[in-house]
């Protein structure tokens, strides 16, 4: 049984519903690659090369490209660990501030402070903001793949294009309300045909022969066999009794016959 989900926060599922752009003809177009590029480096934060030794056993044509999306998380890792920088950063240069002698510290002036190391112009927000582009674009590019797989099934190109073009929610991968629109609009849900499956060649049936020896339900190698070596030993005997007749009958100078010496 799988565990239940707890209810998201709705303050949160409004700001991911703005930057995963549900609900969206856009939802696809997040661009995260010029931004990742800034935290991608050699080495550890980059996909990890293959070993020349075994490069030769790399598929080509493999429609997963898995170090696409190592490196996406390499450079993910990159970020998160320069977030985690600056908030340290932040946090000692806000008490090296508040321990000076000429510091005014007040609620106001504090709040300046913090706002200065952590507001919107400052460098952990920036990294923060990087963080959930590189997220947020490499989410759509597999909910895209998802979509693709599970449109290929469709029978009707037609309804594969059209449904392509419904966005998805924050709850499923086709917007719910614009696809039952879709739907009533084409005649109901049993317009939609699943593609036939790939016919598979199937061997064919070897044809029954019409020999005696197919013919008899219970096959006995041994017989057979058997039945080879009495017609090899009779054709054999056949040939000595024919040579020793064909012997027989000749003369020698004397007019004897050959075949009686032995007697």
């Amino acid at each position: 049984k799988e565990p239940t989900v707890p209810n998201a926060n709705p303050d949160r599922v409004a700001k991911i519903v703005s930057l995963q752009r549900f609900n969206s003809p856009e939802w696809n177009s997040v661009r995260y690659t010029d931004i990742q590029k800034k935290y991608v480096a050699y080495p550890a934060f980059t996909d990890l090369r293959v070993n020349e030794e075994l490069r030769r056993f790399e598929d080509p044509l493999s429609p997963l490209r898995w170090f696409q999306m190592e490196r996406s998380f390499a450079a993910l890792s990159n970020a998160l660990l320069a977030q985690n920088e600056c908030v340290n950063q932040s946090l000692q240069e806000i008490i090296n501030w508040a321990g000076k002698s000429d510091t005014q510290l007040t609620p106001s002036s504090l709040c300046v402070k913090i706002s200065e190391s952590f507001g919107r112009e400052s460098k952990y927000t920036n990294v923060t903001q990087d963080i959930l582009q590189i997220v947020c674009g490499k989410r759509a590019e597999v909910m895209e793949l998802r979509r693709r797989s599970l449109l290929k099934q469709l029978k009707s190109k037609y309804a594969h294009e059209d449904i392509d073009k419904i966005p998805p929610s924050s709850e499923y991968i086709f917007n719910p309300d614009g696809l039952s629109a879709y739907l009533s609009k084409m005649g109901g849900l049993d317009k939609l045909e699943k593609q036939n499956p790939p016919r598979t060649t199937r061997p064919k049936s070897p044809e029954p022969s019409t020999s005696s020896f197919h013919q008899n339900k219970t096959f006995h190698p041994q017989n057979k066999t058997k039945k080879h070596n009495q017609d090899k030993e009779f054709r054999t005997k056949r040939h000595f009794t024919a040579t020793e007749k064909k012997r027989g009958g000749q003369k020698d100078k004397s007019g004897r016959k050959t075949g009686n010496r032995n007697k």
